[in-house]
């Protein structure tokens, strides 16, 4: 079913070859994603630099980035915060998230080139027992699924959504079972598609999304 992978790369060597602010960004999604930086906290920011090995400057900026991508807030200016997990957020980014994909898969199916690059992705699926490597691998599968579609707002809107849903994919991914159910959509879709049947695909791709929020919203609201 959010590029930034959800991984988190130590300090140190990898941090010196690769722009520092990046660097951070990378670090703090992956931890937000994972729940290693839990909603309704502060964020300590000298805490996150000295951990990471950067000034409090990077982290600072790369919460401003993130707090215009959703996934911090700064209340009325007293610091940083990660926002609570809730269910007003996966009923209003999941039918946005689905809506665009299956525009643009009607719009621009994947070629035989395309086809071949997904059915590896899906096996490499099948087989991840992590989480946040299943998590990778789905979003590396629909990447794939849609790249065929030339529309850099499109991809821009897409990516911003799927940051946020990150989260949630990430619960969701936790239990095994739920990785092998996504990879059986996931050959509903390109079933479909190697028939040349674009309708059916789509229509396989929304419920692929759909899936998530009978499981989260159950989850999100019980008390």
């Amino acid at each position: 079913m959010t590029e930034p992978e959800p991984s988190s790369p130590p300090p140190g060597i990898a941090a010196v070859r690769r722009p520092v602010r990046a660097h951070v960004l990378e670090q703090l999604t992956a931890e937000i994603v994972r729940g290693d930086l839990p909603p309704d906290e502060p964020v300590n920011v000298a805490r996150v630099a000295e951990r990471y090995g950067v000034s409090v400057t990077p982290v600072r900026e790369a919460l401003i980035e993130l707090a215009g991508a959703g996934l911090a807030m700064a209340p009325l200016g007293r610091g940083f915060v990660v926002p609570p997990l809730s269910a007003r957020e996966v009923r209003e980014i999941y039918p946005l998230i689905w809506t665009l994909e299956v525009l643009a898969l009607r719009e621009a199916p994947p070629d035989d080139d395309a086809m071949d690059e997904l059915e590896e992705l899906q096996a490499e699926l099948a087989s991840e027992a992590d989480p946040d490597r299943a998590l990778a691998l789905d979003r590396r599968w629909h990447t794939r699924l849609l790249a065929a579609y030339d529309n850099d707002t499109h991809q821009a809107l897409l990516a911003g959504l799927k940051n946020r849903a990150a989260r949630y994919e990430h619960a969701y991914m936790r239990e095994r079972a739920r990785v092998l159910a996504s990879v059986e959509q996931h050959h509903r879709i390109l079933d479909a598609l190697g028939r040349a049947d674009t309708a059916a695909a789509a229509a396989a791709l929304e419920e692929n999304w759909r899936v998530g929020p009978r499981f989260l919203l159950p989850w999100l609201e019980t008390p």
